[in-house]
């Protein structure tokens, strides 16, 4: 195998993108090159000085020369996942990357392919699936179990023994009060409390308390 092995294809160019970069500036890992999600795109153009080197239906020839490091820049849970799922089986391997400005206990469970970003609060004893975003200034208190592609926004507070189903969007400056049950593919509206659990799968809950719109 070639020294490709540790480089970095980011895959994604759009608003997550940029959040993603920061995170990896921080840590000094630099990443080899931008990877569009779209066929077409601008081999111009840069983001945060990093060019876009190919887009979504190159890397197979990327995975040819050698590259096995990705990095899922992308904000929507199902795309995200759907791309999660289909390179892992195809040999890709995803790092967790944690800002260092964040706060993280020691005993944090953590899967793969993770990103949290900065003034990020894990504590003790959360179990964290695979693909997740934690942004900005968001919360994660003790016991929590956070599934799979869940997307935590900045400044949200998830409390003690919470656990979120797959694909869960918690909306920034939302609150999910302690031991509640959240189910996939839920979204808690943006500034909402949650106060009981969510059972159904796919509800909008907004409001404080929130309900099922």
């Amino acid at each position: 195998m070639s020294n490709q092995k540790n480089d970095i294809l980011m895959v994604g160019t759009g608003g997550h993108a940029r959040f993603v970069i920061s995170v990896l500036n921080k840590i000094s890992r630099p990443i080899k090159g931008l990877i569009s999600v779209d066929e077409v795109y601008d081999p111009s153009e840069e983001i945060l000085s990093n060019k876009i080197v190919g887009s979504i239906l190159d890397l197979n020839y990327f995975y040819s020369m050698g590259y096995r490091e990705l990095v899922l820049a992308i904000g929507d849970n199902q795309l995200r996942k759907d791309l999660f799922n289909k390179y892992s089986k195809a040999g890709f391997s995803f790092q967790s990357f944690i800002h260092p400005e964040s706060s993280v206990d020691t005993s944090l469970n953590l899967g793969e392919g993770n990103i949290f970003g900065p003034q990020v609060v894990i504590g003790a004893n959360v179990q964290i699936g695979n693909n997740n975003i934690f942004n900005s200034s968001c919360v994660i208190e003790h016991e929590t179990i956070v599934g799979n592609h869940c997307h935590v926004a900045p400044g949200a507070t998830i409390c003690g023994r919470v656990v979120l189903g797959n694909e869960v969007l918690v909306g920034a400056n939302s609150t999910i009060l302690d031991k509640k049950a959240v189910a996939s593919k839920t979204i808690v509206g943006a500034g909402s409390t949650l106060i009981e659990s969510v059972i159904i799968e796919s509800q909008v809950m907004v409001g404080s308390p929130a309900r099922p719109i």
